[in-house]
């Protein structure tokens, strides 16, 4: 019996450029996930997977710009 373990690479850390980028878990009630460079501390979204953790930070959300009072 054999046991399969999926790889998936990690960008680097859109902040710093760094590769010393992991996945860690949170001690809570609720496991969440999340990616965190180790170089610059930045931090992606929580997840509850680690591969919805890791996903998320190969292919961030898009954020709308903020519309400021003169583009009214």
């Amino acid at each position: 019996m054999s046991t399969s373990i999926f790889l998936r690479s990690l960008k680097a850390c859109p902040e710093c450029d760094s590769l010393a980028v992991f996945c860690c878990s949170s001690l809570d009630a609720v496991s969440k996930y999340s990616v965190l460079c180790h170089d610059c501390g930045f931090e992606g979204e929580e997840a509850r997977s680690t591969q919805a953790a890791i996903d998320l930070w190969n292919h961030p959300k898009a954020h709308t710009p903020i519309k400021r009072y003169k583009d009214y």
